[in-house]
């Protein structure tokens, strides 16, 4: 839930590269469905943030320390 767009210039930190396969409009926002290290991830978005993003487009993502955890990969 606390996941972000990085945007240029914000001073962002942890940043996690992500590819956009779709963006689906859902009137006050948009929620945006990325991979992340080949796994699916949704994200939540107001409209603005989203603007002009579509499949296939390269974002970065990021987030607070606090709010993120490391998991083990789950076995082979």
């Amino acid at each position: 839930e606390r996941v972000r767009l990085a945007s240029e210039g914000d001073g962002a930190v942890n940043l996690i590269p992500a590819h956009v396969v779709e963006t689906i409009y859902f009137g006050d926002h948009v929620r945006l469905h990325v991979h992340v290290g080949g796994q699916p991830l949704m994200l939540k978005l107001p409209l603005g943030e989203a603007s002009g993003l579509g499949p296939d487009d390269q974002v970065r993502l990021t987030g607070e320390p606090a709010h993120f955890r490391a998991l083990d990969p789950p076995p082979a």
